[in-house]
């Protein structure tokens, strides 16, 4: 994947929503390619709704579950503050809560 490009039913709700993180002065890049994998799975489940349920989140979460609990926390992130941004929309729109992310585990000092 070598371009930031949204494809999925929420691609125009994506790219308003990195537009409005760019205006308030984030530099939104790595960020948005966390928002491109996370379209390109609605691809790749063909969701069709113009919100977010409590399942396509859960599935997702399923999806990335074997990536290091720091990625997925950093994805999930981006991913919830876009469910965020959708619910101002449309009420249907599910916003999973901070708390479900995942934790990292505590880093080991290496013993020398």
């Amino acid at each position: 994947m070598s371009k930031k490009t949204f494809n999925s039913i929420l691609a125009n709700d994506m790219r308003d929503f990195v537009a409005l993180r760019q205006m308030e002065g984030k530099d939104y890049g790595s960020q948005t390619w966390n928002l491109v994998y996370f379209d390109r799975f609605l691809c790749d489940i063909d969701w069709q709704h113009r919100w977010l349920s409590q399942e396509v989140i859960d599935d997702y979460c399923l999806h990335n579950r074997e990536r290091m609990p720091g990625t997925q926390r950093v994805m999930l992130s981006v991913v919830r503050r876009f469910c965020r941004y959708m619910a101002l929309f449309d009420s249907r729109s599910y916003v999973p809560e901070s708390k479900r992310m995942p934790i990292c585990p505590d880093q080991q000092m290496p013993f020398v």
